[in-house]
């Protein structure tokens, strides 16, 4: 995933193609507004460290053993 969103490709598109969540598949990746008390701890960290449009890189959380890729939208 990493390697095609620096190629440029849209991040809602590639989300929706490499996500196993069918609500991710849904909707791009896209989570919608959330607070920071709303995730898990690394999860939350990443996320709220970036700047708007700015891609994490994976974050490994204890949620099914996943790894999580996160794009801050908005300020």
């Amino acid at each position: 995933m990493i390697a095609r969103l620096k190629k440029g490709e849209d991040f809602a598109k590639v989300a929706g193609e490499v996500t196993e969540d069918p609500s991710g598949k849904a909707n791009g990746g896209d989570l919608g507004y959330f607070t920071k008390d709303q995730m898990v701890p690394e999860f939350a960290e990443a996320a709220f460290k970036l700047d708007a449009g700015q891609i994490s890189d994976p974050v490994k959380t204890a949620i099914r053993l996943a790894r999580h890729q996160s794009r801050r939208q908005t300020q």
